[in-house]
């Protein structure tokens, strides 16, 4: 068993990287392809300009005990930026 975590695909080509791209279609693809991926409605999502792809907008509180956007897919929850704890999703 490999003492590295498992890496999964997601939205970037093998050996993309996360941050700054010069690329503006490949920026916009991303997007799309996060929001429909994820399910995340666009009012839930944020760009900056010095990665590739989205963040999700924490609310300040969720609807409900489930910690997670409305119409969120659940199959995508191991995504780490779905799970961020307070101290690094805030910043």
């Amino acid at each position: 068993m490999s003492p590295f975590p498992k890496q999964r695909p997601f939205i970037l080509d093998p050996g993309g990287g996360l941050l700054v791209s010069d690329d503006v279609i490949q920026f916009g693809t991303a997007y799309e392809q996060f929001a429909r991926i994820t399910g995340i409605p666009a009012e839930y999502l944020t760009v900056d300009p010095t990665s590739t792809i989205p963040f999700p907008v924490y609310p300040e509180k969720f609807d409900g005990d489930a910690r997670r956007w409305p119409g969120v897919n659940p199959q995508v929850m191991w995504h780490p930026l779905m799970w961020l704890p307070a101290e690094l999703y805030a910043r």
